[in-house]
């Protein structure tokens, strides 16, 4: 009888151990479980954030496209912009202008449409097309014209292209 129980006795550590092992190697498969999901939610983001960028309609216009609709916008923010916010007495009106018109393509196009843009053409590509169109209608003579309230923004997006 004593070693009936003895054996039972053995038994019941041999099964109590390899429970608590088993119970470690589930604890363990699950703290791993979690940082491979919180990792594949990480890549997912990441995944997403590129597909946008990449894969943003207007960033992916043909050139020739995504310039006009530039010149276009642009143009058009410059018209309402000065409508708006620039008086023709302001002697700081041109560059009052620029900015705000500068800021509301900016914001019409939004962030993500940005970055996508940055992404194919370059860091601040936004920034560095508008200020060359810029100088462009001023040396053409189209932004006190356009301070004036005298000109459309189909005017000012001709003298861009």
């Amino acid at each position: 009888m004593q070693s009936g129980l003895i054996i039972v006795w053995v038994w019941a550590i041999g099964a109590l151990l390899v429970g608590l092992v088993a119970a470690a190697v589930g604890v363990c498969f699950m703290i791993k479980a979690h940082k491979y999901s919180v990792m594949q939610e990480k890549i997912v983001k990441l995944v997403e954030k590129r597909t946008r960028e990449k894969y943003n309609a207007i960033a992916t216009l043909p050139p020739k496209e995504f310039g006009d609709f530039l010149a276009t916008m642009f143009a058009k923010m410059l018209e309402v912009k000065s409508a708006s916010q620039v008086s023709d007495a302001d002697p700081k009106a041109d560059e009052l202008l620029y900015t705000e018109a500068t800021g509301a393509l900016i914001d019409f196009l939004g962030p993500e449409t940005v970055a996508a843009i940055d992404y194919y053409y370059g860091i601040n590509y936004i920034y560095r097309w508008t200020k060359s169109s810029y100088a462009l209608l001023h040396k053409r003579g189209i932004t006190p014209k356009i301070i004036a309230k005298e000109i459309q923004y189909e005017t000012a997006a001709k003298n861009m292209i």
